[in-house]
């Protein structure tokens, strides 16, 4: 059975005169709130990349990749080596 303190036993009534604020807590500041959704907002952005640059791995022709290579490009190189490893590199 569970220890039921104080707190526990407040109505929900008072929840919402405090402003539904945790019991001894101090009021969540809107440059808080403002601060979380930026950084939910921007690993969200960075999770899209990385789902951008896997899809392009995966997509990919090897015969483009070898006309890049045969060109000079060393990023086709480093490219081939990502493909033909794509185990590797998406887990």
């Amino acid at each position: 059975m569970p220890i039921v303190g104080r707190d526990d036993q407040r109505n929900s009534g008072q929840d919402a005169q405090d402003g539904g604020r945790p019991a001894g807590g101090a009021p969540v500041k809107p440059e808080t709130v403002a601060f979380n959704l930026a950084l939910v907002l921007f690993f969200t952005l960075l999770n899209g990349f990385f789902v951008a640059a896997e899809f392009a791995m995966v997509k990919i022709r090897p015969t483009r990749l070898q006309e890049l290579a045969e060109a000079g490009r060393p990023q086709a190189r480093v490219a081939q080596h990502i493909t033909s490893h794509l185990d590797a590199y998406l887990s």
